[in-house]
């Protein structure tokens, strides 16, 4: 449902490449690092993917990077869906 589709974050580490872009791309193994979507060390880093359309999702998949940093980063503290942000 998310691939190629809008997205933006708090930050980006290196714009040569880790866009926000890179997180969308459908690339689910990146050994190096290299064209993540990464931030900068944000308090608390997010990342907005706009689905352009509503679904009902019986689940989210997330990849962690795979090199010898993945290992440190909390790869979820929170998960916002839409409708936990509708006011």
């Amino acid at each position: 449902v998310a691939v190629n589709k809008p997205a933006t974050m708090s930050s980006i580490y290196n714009p040569d490449y880790h866009q926000p872009s890179n997180a969308v791309d459908n690339v689910t193994v990146c050994p190096d690092g290299l064209f993540t979507a990464h931030s900068l060390s944000d308090f608390r880093p997010w990342i907005k993917i706009d689905l352009l359309d509503i679904y009902d999702l019986n689940s989210v998949v997330i990849y962690n990077r795979q090199d010898a940093f993945g290992k440190y980063i909390n790869i979820l503290d929170h998960l916002s869906l839409l409708g936990d942000l509708l006011e």
